[in-house]
């Protein structure tokens, strides 16, 4: 799906009046459908800006692949490694230092408490301690971790548990969670191409009519690419009947 969208962008870029600097080059291109834009300089940005965050779900995986490699629980030799590198880099990449990298050890640190509850404790508090000495490292940016990292933790807990315990109705959620991919890659696209729309067709639309409008456009226009693309290619590359490729998931321990 990423590669589908980094190609339409990349073929988009040179449509007048689409590109602002022009269209990117090939180098570019390459850089981006591998997940490698960030070492072409600390301000590069891959064709679907969106795919920075990508690039760290990447690391996320080689590291994390590594650690079940090395461990039968891998949750703490996975965090080791991702805060070294946000503590160790001695300013020579914003990539690897950048305190998002922390964000995903938060994130284990919530599957621990799902799936592996002997290690949540552990986990915690080598993360708590690590956070609270990160304000040592002069080169690393603790403030979006305080700003933005905790509190989205505390918000997916809170989401993980209500998942977890099924207290909403209907399937609306979940169905959207299974989407969250395809909106996520398209949603930049789509906004984009609405407020330019918007300011040559209704240029007198109230501010927060707008917002609205443009945000359920964005989502339905990336749940209709979930269900017309992403399922099928889903249910191509794992040979299995489209009816089976979107189940709504069920978190460990929850009832069935």
């Amino acid at each position: 799906m990423y590669w589908i969208v980094t190609l339409a962008l990349f073929a988009l870029s040179y449509l007048p009046g689409i590109a602002r600097a022009g269209p990117p080059d090939v180098d570019l291109l390459l850089r981006s459908m591998f997940f490698l834009s960030w070492t072409k300089g600390n301000e590069v940005y891959p064709i679907l800006n969106v795919g920075w965050s990508l690039e760290y779900e990447v690391l996320f995986y080689i590291i994390a692949t590594a650690g079940m490699a090395l461990a039968k629980r891998p949750w703490g030799i996975t965090a080791f490694i991702m805060l070294a590198l946000v503590t160790s880099g001695r300013g020579t990449s914003f990539f690897l230092q950048n305190p998002i990298i922390v964000e995903f050890v938060l994130g284990m640190t919530i599957a621990t408490a799902l799936i592996d509850r002997p290690s949540f404790l552990p986990m915690l508090a080598g993360t708590a301690l690590v956070i609270a000495t990160l304000a040592l490292a002069p080169t690393v940016q603790v403030w979006r971790l305080w700003m933005f990292g905790l509190p989205s933790a505390v918000v997916v807990a809170g989401a993980v548990m209500l998942d977890n315990r099924r207290s909403y109705a209907g399937r609306i959620l979940p169905e959207l969670g299974n989407a969250s991919y395809s909106i996520y890659l398209t949603h930049v696209v789509v906004i984009s191409l609405a407020c330019k729309l918007m300011v040559k067709l209704a240029p007198a639309t109230p501010l927060p009519v707008a917002i609205a409008a443009i945000s359920i456009l964005s989502v339905a226009a990336g749940y209709v690419v979930y269900r017309v693309l992403e399922l099928r290619l889903t249910s191509l590359i794992s040979r299995r009947p489209l009816r089976e490729v979107s189940p709504v998931h069920q978190m460990p321990g929850s009832n069935t």
